[in-house]
């Protein structure tokens, strides 16, 4: 299946992005790259794909949890990933909207390739599976980190609801739309954009004992997983990653297929790098 995927590079995420854009080949699909950068990071980014789609934007490195300076600037900054996908929509291609912080460790599975080529679909989106109704309240019922997108129409209004500012970033513009809009949509399944938060509760921490390397590949409920949504080059910022990073290179040292993406993320996590 070929799609278009897309996302926003900063000179901060450019290790993310090298391997994000390294473990690509293994989700078994024809990708054709998207992407918005700012000045301080473009030559890195034609370097590692030279046939992306580029479209380089004068912008601030930013922070979700910083100053308010800073948050101001990730705000302003994450808005291009619409510009990005939009872009991509606009070759006639169906777009997978990415955050830089995510990896892939095993193909696309049939089922969900199945709904990513379901015309009559707008979107297929992932939940954040995490327990905890008040912070998806607050945040969002869906991570906007790892998303499909097919309909124009659901990605302007989706955009139009984050630029009102009635919300603090894009995660419940995208609920609201989703809920309020009567889009068609499907769910990507747990082992997609498979994270630190769907394990950091009382009620979900036993989770981890569902994952198993089998066949030479990590899985979790006997499926593999496929794309994996943490800081794991450096996580000296992100503390709430530090847990959950061990236990995914703990499995994916144990796992004949993911030996190239631990190298690279070993490579990546030289200081020199």
């Amino acid at each position: 299946m070929k799609i278009a995927i897309s996302t926003v590079v900063t000179e901060k995420y450019l290790k993310e992005f090298e391997l994000l854009h390294f473990s690509s080949k293994k989700t078994g699909l024809d990708l054709e790259w998207h992407i918005v950068c700012n000045k301080e990071s473009e030559s890195a980014v034609k370097a590692l794909e030279p046939k992306a789609r580029l479209v380089v934007k004068d912008f601030a490195e930013g922070e979700q949890w910083g100053s308010q300076e800073s948050q101001s600037a990730f705000d302003h900054a994450i808005r291009y990933k619409f510009d990005a996908a939009s872009n991509a929509l606009k070759t006639g291609l169906p777009v997978l909207m990415v955050d830089c912080d995510i990896f892939f460790v095993n193909e696309f599975d049939q089922e969900t390739i199945k709904n990513m080529q379901d015309e009559s679909l707008e979107c297929v989106v992932c939940p954040h599976m995490q327990q905890a109704p008040q912070i998806d309240n607050q945040w969002g019922f869906f991570n906007v980190g790892f998303v499909f997108v097919r309909s124009e129409k659901f990605l302007e209004k989706w955009k139009e609801v984050t630029e009102s500012g009635q919300y603090k970033y894009e995660q419940k513009p995208m609920e609201k739309v989703l809920f309020d809009d009567n889009v068609l949509y499907e769910l990507f399944p747990f082992t997609y954009n498979f994270s630190w938060w769907r394990f950091n509760q009382k009620t979900t921490a036993p989770r981890v004992n569902d994952l198993m390397i089998f066949n030479g590949s990590m899985r979790y409920m006997g499926s593999n997983v496929v794309s994996i949504h943490t800081h794991i080059i450096d996580d000296s910022d992100y503390p709430q990653c530090s847990q959950f990073n061990t236990l995914i290179k703990n499995f994916m040292n144990g796992s004949d297929n993911n030996k190239d993406v631990l190298n690279k993320i070993n490579e990546l996590s030289e200081p020199n790098q």
